[in-house]
């Protein structure tokens, strides 16, 4: 299925702090990701959920929010920013959940945040976004589904290099569809990954929904082994729609990692419901001689009124030079706001882009 692609005009960026050959899916697990020596994390606080396929641990929901969904969903003293037309297409029968989940320590090598929709709501994508305040910085290397009921989305950051304590808030987006029970939406959809085989220090791999699916969402996980990392570059919907791309990259220091991808896909026509239309949004914003290290970029991408955001994205082309490196996938009320850095060594050039997918029911 082709992607209805708009390219929107580079707005002007943001530069801040944020507030706000490969395995298929049956491959033999990947191996469990390790603290790397020396790392100064935290005791566990709190209850937690760990993921049985690569032992990650996630701090279980930490001040969870809804942020975005049914008027019966936000809490009452809700701002009137956030009103019904914000939570539904413009057939008010697709209905979109937004979920935050923020850890209120910081740390170092973050143990990761486990955050969960309300139990009618099917994941579709989500984000991730690591707040170090005026450190020197930390980064993303994981923004994922959890499992395969995509009820819950996980993301985890760590510094890199130098000592840099910050805390993660985590992003879950889905959607419910009027008269149709969650079981059914999710009997709708379908979850694709992909484990690359080997060990590399700038991975890049793609996961590709089936021809019957139209790509809505997907996600990233770099399964370190330990050492050095390697960092989150990009997690975005390939050219042409079909497949959800994961990329990294070492830093300054050699390293490798195997990576994980994730894809999530809706079947377009839906029984008893309807058609639904899915287009991708996108914006960049190319750096020319800013300087650095650690100056942050930014741009947001925006949905079409009339539509839902469901699927966050983001990439931070950087080649050549020393990179620059994702720590914030962020997703708010309209669409999504993307973050990169570079980091110990400046490199003012590269290109951040900001992508978000968007649904609407068409009869």
């Amino acid at each position: 299925m082709t992607a209805t692609v708009r390219s929107l005009p580079v707005p002007l960026a943001l530069f801040g702090l944020t507030l706000l050959g490969c395995a298929e899916a049956d491959a033999p697990s990947p191996p469990a990701a390790e603290t790397p020596s020396g790392a100064q994390t935290p005791a566990p606080s709190g209850p937690e959920v760990v993921d049985p396929g690569n032992g990650r641990r996630y701090r279980d929901n930490p001040n969870r929010k809804v942020l975005v969904g049914p008027p019966d969903r936000l809490p009452p003293d809700t701002s009137a920013f956030f009103k019904q037309e914000v939570a539904t297409d413009w057939s008010e029968t697709i209905a979109v959940e937004v979920v935050a989940c923020s850890d209120d320590v910081n740390r170092h090598h973050n143990i990761g945040i486990f955050c969960s929709l309300d139990s009618d709501f099917v994941v579709t994508g989500g984000g991730a976004s690591a707040n170090f305040g005026f450190g020197p910085g930390a980064l993303l290397i994981e923004s994922r589904p959890f499992d395969s009921n995509l009820g819950a989305w996980v993301g985890s950051s760590k510094d890199h290099l130098v000592s840099s304590p910050h805390t993660l808030t985590v992003y879950a987006v889905g959607i419910r569809l009027a008269g149709v029970s969650r079981a059914d939406l999710r009997g709708q959809m379908q979850l694709k990954q992909v484990v690359a085989p080997f060990f590399q220090n700038q991975p890049n791999l793609s996961a590709k929904v089936d021809p019957e699916f139209m790509l809505v969402g997907g996600g990233v996980s770099l399964l370190n082994p330990g050492g050095n990392n390697v960092l989150l570059t990009g997690s975005f919907p390939s050219p042409d729609g079909t497949a959800w791309t994961g990329t990294g990259k070492d830093h300054v220091t050699p390293d490798t990692t195997r990576i994980q991808v994730f894809a999530i896909g809706l079947r377009p026509s839906i029984p008893f419901f309807g058609n639904i239309a899915r287009a991708v949004v996108q914006r960049s914003f190319t750096f020319d001689g800013f300087t650095g290290p650690g100056f942050p970029g930014t741009v947001d991408v925006q949905v079409t009124p009339g539509t839902i955001p469901v699927g966050p994205g983001a990439v931070s082309n950087w080649a050549p030079g020393q990179g620059r490196l994702l720590f914030g996938i962020d997703v708010n009320a309209g669409g999504v706001r993307a973050w990169d850095k570079d980091h110990v060594k400046a490199d003012p050039n590269g290109t951040i882009t900001a992508f978000a997918i968007e649904l609407w029911k068409t009869n």
